[in-house]
């Protein structure tokens, strides 16, 4: 699978796991006041808090990491700091200026450029993968919640917040593991059509080689025939 797919199925999966997240804090919401009621309402809080702090927290930190980014570049040229530091590089500024070349022309040479292509591959790999691993946590948590909350003797589906509260985690739970079911299928699927198709192309490149040397053969042949009616034939 491409990089670009591997990016955008995972960004896909990030952008179902965030409103899965925000179902499963409704549930944990609306658990809250019955929490104590009996060990199923209580466990089922207990799923829907986890899947929802897991959520948050990584939204969180993703969010501060992304301003902090910002702010340090921003104070790094908007300072002395990143004055001196122009300064400090135009002592060396021939040395910098040869580093910098080579390794731009390293950069665009094909070993470099297959390096970058297969780091991207990895990265975008690791990323798909990073998601994946989040959408099947956020979903499986949230259908322990539902399976926990509607096992309770006190479950009543006509008291309004208990039925929101397992409505949501199951709508969590469908979008989390649907998308990562279906996920896995493609990625299945893809893989068992990228396996014909390399047969195929095997097939395609024995049969033309069969063919040249068959080719080769006859001209051979024809070559001996001619040099043997020379013989016979001075």
């Amino acid at each position: 699978m491409s990089s670009f797919w591997n990016f955008f199925f995972g960004f896909v999966l990030i952008i179902l796991w965030v409103i899965a997240g925000a179902y499963i804090t409704t549930t944990n919401i609306a658990l809250r006041p019955y929490e104590n009621l009996d060990s199923d309402i209580y466990r089922a809080d207990t799923f829907a808090f986890w899947a929802a702090f897991v959520t948050w927290f990584l939204v969180a930190l993703f969010v501060v990491l992304l301003i902090l980014s910002g702010v340090g570049i921003a104070a790094l040229f908007g300072s002395g700091a990143g004055e001196a530091g122009v300064a400090a590089e135009g002592v060396e500024s021939e040395a910098a200026l040869s580093r910098y070349s080579q390794a731009k022309n390293y950069a665009y040479s094909p070993q470099g450029q297959s390096e970058i292509t297969t780091g991207i591959s990895w990265g975008t790999i690791a990323f798909l993968i990073f998601a994946m691993i989040l959408i099947f946590v956020t979903g499986v948590l949230s259908a322990l919640a539902a399976s926990s909350l509607v096992a309770s003797p006190n479950y009543n589906p006509s008291m309004g917040q208990l039925k929101k509260a397992y409505d949501d985690a199951v709508i969590a739970a469908i979008i989390c593991l649907s998308a990562g079911g279906l996920l896995i299928i493609g990625i299945i699927v893809y893989s068992i059509l990228g396996v014909i198709s390399s047969r195929k192309v095997e097939a395609q490149k024995a049969a033309i080689q069969k063919q040249q040397e068959a080719e080769l053969a006859e001209i051979d042949r024809l070559k001996q025939e001619e040099f043997e009616q020379k013989l016979a034939h001075p």
